[in-house]
């Protein structure tokens, strides 16, 4: 896995009066290798919407010792949300035209039902 670092992590940032939470974003690009980018949280999803218009990703903020993240995609037409203990992945061509996949836990990678288009 490629890792790409955009900036050391340093506590004594800061950003609208507090500190910016280093982050860690692990995108599973469509077509191309996995790679981790690192660095504050602003910097790390600005690369990432740049360089990759279509990926999955999965984002961890760190900030006072405590971590939370979350998965998401990257571009438009795919969003997921939390269903108890499934993650959705909604896939829509318009909004009223809108296909969902289940899953207990998601793939690293990038898979060909992320592309399929609505029947």
């Amino acid at each position: 896995m490629k890792i790409i670092e955009l900036s050391k992590f340093s506590p004594s940032r800061r950003s609208y009066g507090g500190s910016e939470p280093f982050a860690m974003y692990f995108v599973y690009p469509k077509g191309e290798e996995p790679c981790l980018v690192k660095g504050t949280s602003d910097e790390v999803r600005d690369y990432v919407d740049k360089h990759f218009p279509i990926a999955l990703f999965r984002y961890t903020f760190w900030q006072n010792g405590k971590s939370r993240g979350h998965w998401q995609f990257t571009g438009s037409g795919r969003y997921i949300s939390y269903n108890g203990r499934k993650i959705v992945v909604h896939i829509h061509d318009s909004p009223k035209n809108v296909r969902e996949l289940s899953f207990r836990r998601l793939p690293h990678r990038w898979i060909p039902e992320f592309d399929q288009k609505n029947d």
